[in-house]
């Protein structure tokens, strides 16, 4: 799979995140005095988890590698395949399995194992999903000199961890990737496996990764097994149905609005968020004559019968919207559903 064989194993192979490397260039060129406990934060796929083994190989390098991990064959730390094994500089816990007040008791007892071959980083993935007793274990320990130990917390919802071991830490944000640099990675993928798509097609397998580099690597894996034209035909058009949908919440049609809702759950919830997007987007356009698209027809429908103070009023409300319930499937269906009532309320 290209989600593992082509996760970065230098710093320079990791797509975008310049702040979030900057920040570990500097841990990296002086350890001593650099602070032991960091989250790294943000969307799925950025980068967090390949950042925090690149940073246990870099400063474990044999041959002395400084700001990225060397990867020669003559060194056993930078070659080490840490998706399958832990090492003796680096320790990996899966917070879904290690998420009680008692497994966090022994974990902490360990931690403050004073390494002598090297640096040790201890990993702890996903740690939102340790609970909050669980977390109140890691206070103490979090303010002792380990000695040569970073402590690294891996999550998508940083909201979770408690406030004083926030403090606690030093935050390190990941921010969802550009598609300029998914695509630079999709390429690079394509040219050393000797496969070829069109290049609008690995724009639109960038566009859909929504941000994550590894849900682009999971669909140039679905292309590459489907073939080009079939995975294409695949591809769901969510922006005609959200128009479908508030075509539906004008005509005060709640049978067609959850038929369309039913179509559109069944779609990756970061591709709905862009394509409703594109949709407020689309609406806009028309209404200032700047578009003609082959959607037109529906696009013109919504434009006549909704006035300009309802628009602005969807648009108004689309970042926080769109922020807080593209979370889940069922947030998202009480958002849609919250979107019908405003339109209806208004005819």
């Amino acid at each position: 799979m290209f989600t593992i064989d082509y996760r970065p194993k230098r710093l320079s192979d990791l797509a975008g995140q310049e702040s979030a490397k900057k920040v570990i260039k500097a841990i990296i060129d002086n350890p001593d005095n650099s602070p032991q406990n960091i989250i790294l934060y943000g969307k799925y796929g950025t980068g967090k988890s390949s950042l925090a083994k690149i940073f246990a190989r870099t400063l474990n390098c044999s041959n002395g590698a400084v700001y990225d991990a060397c990867l020669s064959n003559s060194c056993n730390i930078c070659n080490k395949d840490l998706d399958k094994n832990n090492a003796f500089y680096y320790t990996e816990y899966n917070s879904a399995r290690y998420s009680s007040k008692n497994d966090m008791v022994q974990i902490a007892n360990q931690l403050n194992y004073l390494q002598n071959k090297g640096w040790m980083i201890n990993n702890f993935e996903e740690f939102h999903l340790v609970s909050k007793d669980a977390q109140s274990v890691l206070l103490e320990e979090l303010e002792k000199d380990l000695g040569k130990v970073f402590n690294v917390f891996c999550t998508t919802e940083i909201d979770d961890i408690l406030d004083t071991i926030r403090s606690r830490c030093l935050e390190v944000q990941f921010y969802p990737v550009k598609s300029n640099f998914i695509v630079t990675s999709l390429k690079d993928i394509c040219q050393k496996e000797n496969i070829q798509f069109k290049d609008s097609t690995i724009e639109l397998l960038a566009e859909r990764a929504g941000g994550s580099v590894r849900d682009a690597h999971m669909e140039l894996d679905r292309i590459k097994m489907m073939g080009e034209k079939d995975y294409l035909d695949s591809i769901v058009d969510t922006t005609s149905f959200y128009l479908d949908f508030i075509n539906a919440a004008i005509e005060k049609d709640s049978k067609e609005a959850y038929s369309v809702l039913e179509k559109l759950i069944n779609e990756k919830l970061e591709v709905l968020k862009k394509s409703f997007y594109n949709t407020i987007l689309e609406i806009n356009e028309v209404k200032y004559n700047i578009s003609n698209d082959k959607r037109q027809g529906k696009v013109d429908k919504i434009v006549n019968d909704l006035d300009d103070n309802l628009i602005n009023l969807i648009k108004l409300s689309l970042e926080d919207w769109v922020s807080s319930s593209f979370k889940s499937d069922y947030e998202f269906k009480n958002a849609m559903m919250g979107l019908y009532q405003i339109i209806e309320d208004n005819f």
